[in-house]
């Protein structure tokens, strides 16, 4: 049993522990009186129990989809993104050996690794550890669902096109973006957009000239013409 407690106050070598919600008091208790309960300090700055989690989350999705064993696929992320950012050392995911501000670096380094080969994911809570519009940005430029990692999906408004109004005649770099495959975009217009952002933690992106051609969104013709207009 493992948990993360917070020191609430201290007296001579006594000190009070607020322990999280979910635990059973009785089985700690149980523990130390067996002496069994043991306190590890650590730093703030350092790998949470969640980005491990999500790490090994992703490990499992490129297994499942290559074939090659947990084992393997770790040793191989693990030296290349140690050779990606120059480390002294064979990177450790162990408390207080690894801080946070890397771990997030490892995690997208492994996501983006994901959507460059098409490797599906089975869980995107991994968005909460990492630099989160980075990754979405990722995701959109492939068309890969926000929300489940479907490919081909919709690249979704966020503020009101308006009816009428001819989406080819549109400066879409002054809108934000979402994508989403159809049942998550049918999602989003029975929810509402704000609902929907607060569901999935999302905020939404911008987009420039360049990806826009690339999604399809402009032609390079509009965009000739609207960069004529800026200079003039």
């Amino acid at each position: 049993m493992e948990f993360v407690g917070k020191l609430e106050s201290y007296s001579g070598n006594k000190m009070i522990i607020d322990i999280p919600d979910g635990f059973d008091m009785n089985e700690i208790v149980r523990k130390s009186e067996q002496g069994e309960l043991v306190v590890d300090f650590y730093e703030k700055d350092t790998i949470t129990n969640l980005q491990r989690k999500h790490y090994w989350a992703l490990v499992g999705d490129i297994e499942e989809y290559t074939g090659y064993t947990k084992d393997v696929i770790d040793s191989f992320l693990r030296v290349e993104f140690m050779k990606l950012i120059s480390l002294e050392e064979y990177p450790s995911l162990k408390r207080n050996q690894m801080k946070k501000t890397v771990a997030s670096e490892l995690l997208e380094y492994v996501i983006d690794l994901c959507i460059t080969n098409g490797i599906p994911f089975r869980k995107q809570q991994f968005y909460l550890t990492i630099n989160t519009s980075k990754m979405l940005y990722a995701l959109t430029l492939k068309r890969l669902c926000w929300v489940c990692g479907k490919p081909n999906s919709e690249i979704m408004h966020v503020e009101t096109v308006g009816s009428g109004r001819d989406r080819k005649k549109i400066d879409h770099s002054k809108h934000h973006f979402m994508c989403g495959c159809w049942k998550h975009h049918q999602e989003q217009h029975a929810i509402g957009i704000d609902t929907y952002m607060t569901k999935y933690h999302f905020k939404p992106i911008t987009l420039n000239y360049e990806d826009l051609i690339k999604l399809g969104l402009m032609s390079k013709k509009k965009v000739e013409e609207l960069e004529a207009i800026e200079i003039g």
